[in-house]
């Protein structure tokens, strides 16, 4: 086990993962609202269903962040191997990524297929990375082409990305892509979508519709006598 930053945990294959609560204080614990586990992410190659890391290892990972974490983020190496297939199984929600480019969306078939095989197709969102203005695919393509809704799209800012890494910082929460990061954090955090002033009118005046509806009942049942 290696610990990567504030929130984020290695697992690699062989290690030991018996010992991670010593790792709270090598700086693992955050704030205990969101965590970020790298699993097995970075391995290139095809899909490898039988490959995979030591399940007993990934379940103690996963049942470490619960505890320090009321959400959790794994970010995984998208070859669908079997410590994959382990975790994914674990999760409320499956973000399949892909971009509008004929080759990523064959990929991203086969991936869905896939999860379609071990009856995780449900939990699956798809999220469009990369978007042009004027794409040679459309949104609407992608999903005919998939079977699934595109849940959220992120469009190609290829500067803000640059600034951001460059000065060792975050996309600009300013920018259009900003915007869109901050959009799929409140999904991944499923906060409720702020009250408007419309709605909290409406909830206002429903406290005088009710003494009326009792006063209809009771002068109903007055007459009825």
């Amino acid at each position: 086990m290696a610990a990567d930053g504030p929130g984020q945990v290695d697992d690699g294959a062989g290690d030991d993962a018996g010992g991670l609560d010593e790792l709270v204080a090598g700086g693992v614990q955050g704030d205990g609202e969101a965590g970020a586990v790298r699993v097995g992410a970075g391995h290139g190659g095809g899909l490898n269903p039988e490959s995979g890391l030591d399940t007993a290892n990934l379940h103690n990972l996963i049942e470490f962040t619960r505890r320090n974490y009321r959400a959790i983020l794994m970010d995984l190496s998208g070859n669908m191997e079997r410590h994959s297939v382990e975790a994914m199984s674990e999760a409320k929600r499956i973000f399949l990524v892909t971009t509008p480019e004929v080759s990523s969306l064959h990929l991203a078939r086969e991936k869905l297929a896939f999860l379609r095989s071990v009856n995780l197709a449900e939990r699956v969102s798809l999220l469009l990375n990369r978007c042009q203005k004027r794409a040679v695919i459309s949104q609407a393509q992608v999903q005919d082409l998939l079977g699934i809704p595109v849940t959220m799209s992120f469009q190609n800012d290829y500067q803000a990305v640059n600034r951001a890494l460059t000065g060792g910082k975050a996309v600009e929460s300013a920018t259009d892509l900003g915007k869109q990061f901050g959009k799929l954090a409140e999904l991944l955090m499923e906060k409720p979508k702020p009250e408007t002033a419309e709605t909290s009118k409406r909830r206002f005046v429903e406290y005088f519709s009710v003494f009326p509806a009792k006063m209809s009942s009771f002068a109903d049942k007055k007459s009825a006598v």
